[in-house]
C-alpha cells in the first residue's frame, strides 16, 4: 500500500469515527447518562468529559439517590462505581432490577477481579479499570448509544450503505 493510499484510508476511518461519533451523540441526547459515585472529584471529571463530547448527564452521589431517580426515569446509560458508601456496586443492580429498570451499566471498580467475581452476568455490559481510562470510557459510551441494526453480529460498528457522507449532509448546520 502507497503512501498516498494510506493517507487516504486514514481519512477514511476518521471521517467514519466521526459519523459515528456525531450519530451516537444525536442518539444519547434524547436521554441521559447517569454517573453513580460518591467520590465528588470523579463525578465531576466524567461530567465534564462526557457532556464535551455532547451527552446530556445528570451524577449521584450515594446509590440510594440514583435509585430514586431510577424510579422517574428512563437513562439512556448508567455509569456505577462498584463500591458506593451506601451499597455496593451488586446491591445497586438488584435495586435496579426490582425498579424493572433495564439501562445499560457500566461498571467501575479499583479491583475488576473481584468485580467479576460477584456481580450477576449479564446484569452490566462492562467493567472499567480505576484508574480510569477516560478515552476508554467515552469509546464505550459511544459504542453502546449505536443502534444494534449498525452492529455486526461480533458487537463492532457497521456503517449503513449510504455511509458518513450521507449523514454529513442531512445533519449538518
Amino acid at each position: 500500500m502507497s503512501h498516498l493510499e494510506k493517507k487516504r484510508l486514514i481519512q477514511k476511518i476518521s471521517r467514519v469515527f466521526d459519523w459515528i461519533v456525531a450519530f451516537a451523540s444525536q442518539k444519547m441526547q434524547s436521554g441521559e447518562i447517569f454517573i453513580v459515585d460518591d467520590d465528588e472529584d470523579i463525578c465531576e471529571v466524567l461530567m465534564w468529559e462526557i457532556e464535551r463530547e455532547g451527552f446530556r448527564v445528570r451524577s449521584f452521589g450515594s446509590g440510594a439517590e440514583a435509585l430514586i431517580a431510577l424510579a422517574h426515569s428512563n437513562p439512556s446509560l448508567l455509569i456505577v462505581d462498584f463500591h458506593l458508601g451506601d451499597m455496593n456496586g451488586c446491591e445497586f443492580l438488584q435495586k435496579r432490577k426490582a425498579l424493572r429498570n433495564s439501562s445499560p451499566v457500566i461498571l467501575i471498580s479499583g479491583s475488576p477481579e473481584e468485580l467479576r467475581s460477584l456481580a450477576p452476568e449479564g446484569e452490566f455490559v462492562s467493567i472499567v479499570e480505576k484508574p480510569l481510562d477516560l478515552e476508554g470510557l467515552l469509546r464505550e459510551i459511544v459504542l453502546l448509544s449505536v443502534p444494534c441494526s449498525l452492529k455486526s453480529s461480533t458487537g463492532a460498528s457497521k456503517l449503513p450503505s449510504h455511509g458518513p457522507a450521507s449523514f454529513e449532509s442531512t445533519y449538518r448546520p
